[in-house]
């Protein structure tokens, strides 16, 4: 599913734009490269017996970040189909990711609603599938929607990779040692806790996970009979960095309209934190940390009661 500014499951509904999945993308692939699922997940690939290419499902595939990571990282001879609901950003995908990477052999893209996923996800197309992977959708679903995803997979022994999904390990560090506002910092908080109640609103799934949804899917996947290996890969912004600061800008002002959403009758003091906050980021005296978690799960067997 694209994704939506500020940061996964901010809006009322799944559709992002490609301008905020762009500003993305660097943040995501630094902070993948932090941690270490992609030689797991690569020397597990090579480990498996097949004949022809390894076959790849993107969930909600967006632009096609997810594809362009991980393709260069993966062994060669790679297949994908990309499934995504918006037609635009899937034409995207179609014109440019062919040339992402020489380890692509085929590339297939799909429109699907994922809200549906026995239509979305026949078992023919799983049946062939190696491996199932989503970055920054897990948060946006609802643990119904994920149990079934999970059970499909598992009845395919596909394994699974869910990337970027937000747990609520934020922060904004402010660096000035002369400016020591309580009240700011106050707000701060507050406006995580607003966030965090936004991110669990109903993004077309029937409910949203929220900053759950790693927990939930690791007992999930387990309880399936799943491997499951847990790394944490958080943003980490410093804005003395134009191309960082400019995406903590937009991230601000996501979390701003959420917070909105969730608390109309706070505006003014959240218009004045918004201007201070953005006014520090232009200044170049604050970070800020976005927490997220990725699961890799190999299929095993199912737990017995």
């Amino acid at each position: 599913m694209t994704q939506l500014p500020p940061d996964n499951g901010m809006a009322a509904h799944s559709d992002f734009s490609s301008s905020w999945l762009a500003l993305r993308e660097p943040a995501d692939h630094h902070a993948r490269d932090a941690q270490p699922l992609g030689e797991t997940c690569r020397h597990w690939l090579m480990s498996q017996p097949r004949q022809g290419a390894l076959r790849f499902l993107d969930l909600g595939c967006g632009s096609g970040n997810n594809l362009r990571y991980l393709a260069p990282r993966l062994p060669p001879h790679q297949h994908w189909v990309m499934m995504d609901q918006d037609p635009a950003l899937l034409a995207h995908v179609r014109d440019n990711g062919p040339r992402c990477h020489d380890h692509i052999d085929e590339l297939q893209c799909l429109q699907r609603d994922l809200s549906d996923l026995a239509r979305a996800l026949p078992d023919d197309l799983l049946a062939k599938t190696t491996m199932v992977t989503a970055s920054a959708l897990l948060d946006l679903v609802s643990e119904p929607w994920l149990e079934t995803l999970i059970h499909r997979c598992a009845s395919h022994r596909c394994a699974i990779w869910l990337a970027m999904s937000i747990n609520g390990d934020n922060a904004l560090i402010d660096h000035d040692p002369h400016d020591s506002d309580r009240q700011l910092a106050a707000m701060d908080q507050k406006v995580q806790q607003w966030i965090s109640l936004h991110q669990q609103r109903d993004k077309g799934f029937n409910g949203a996970l929220g900053t759950t949804a790693p927990g939930v899917a690791r007992s999930l996947l387990e309880k399936s009979g799943y491997h499951v290996t847990i790394t944490q890969a958080p943003w980490q912004l410093d804005c003395r960095d134009q191309d960082q600061a400019h995406l903590a800008q937009s991230l601000v002002q996501g979390w701003l309209e959420a917070a909105l959403e969730q608390a109309p009758d706070q505006r003014e003091p959240l218009m004045d934190w918004h201007a201070r906050r953005q006014q520090h980021i232009a200044q170049g005296r604050v970070e800020i940390t976005v927490g997220h978690t990725d699961l890799f799960a190999v299929a095993g067997f199912p737990e017995t009661s």
